[in-house]
């Protein structure tokens, strides 16, 4: 999407998925979201409905009725603005990593959330906590399947609720990136 971007929300990030598959002239598309990525696909799959085939969502919307509450939103992000590197550094360690996760890993991910400013950080943060998928979920059709880590509980029930079928994968002691 490009950090020269002014508009950091999910209707801009389901646009960018939606050029792409309209530029390629996908027909049958599966759509594959990790972390704020599920979000994403669920708006992009929710404006291409006959295109859309699967959905997986990795280590993403593991309670789709849970909502993060404002006021915690806003006092992240005031600790984002007010020091990135320590604030973000503290979050990926307690949030994103488990025991096993190997330091090249830490050292990866730590350096790409350090490299994004603070103001699209702040800004994408804001958007991902706000999201409420249930809309998204009442129009989609599409099959829905999971990867999640072990680090914190997927809601199954719950989201079998939302999502008839729901399957998902867990994968033991990966953190919040089991693909890397």
């Amino acid at each position: 999407s490009g950090r020269e971007r002014s508009d950091w929300t999910m209707a801009a990030f389901r646009q960018d998925v939606k050029a792409v598959v309209d530029a390629v002239g996908a027909k049958g598309v599966l759509l594959v979201g990790h972390s704020m990525g599920g979000p994403v696909v669920l708006e992009a799959a929710r404006r291409m409905p006959d295109r859309v085939k699967g959905i997986v969502l990795v280590d993403t919307l593991l309670d789709v009725e849970e909502r993060t509450p404002a006021n915690e939103v806003e006092a992240f992000a005031g600790r984002l603005q007010a020091n990135y590197e320590k604030t973000a550094t503290e979050m990926a360690n307690a949030y994103l990593f488990a025991p096993a996760t190997p330091e090249p890993v830490r050292q990866r991910v730590l350096a790409q959330a350090l490299a994004l400013p603070a103001r699209v950080s702040v800004a994408i943060l804001r958007q991902v906590w706000a999201y409420d998928p249930l809309p998204a979920l009442r129009e989609i059709k599409a099959k829905v399947r999971a990867v999640n880590a072990d680090k914190f509980p997927t809601n199954v029930e719950v989201n079998r609720r939302h999502m008839p079928g729901y399957e998902v994968i867990l994968v033991p002691g990966s953190g919040h990136y089991p693909m890397l």
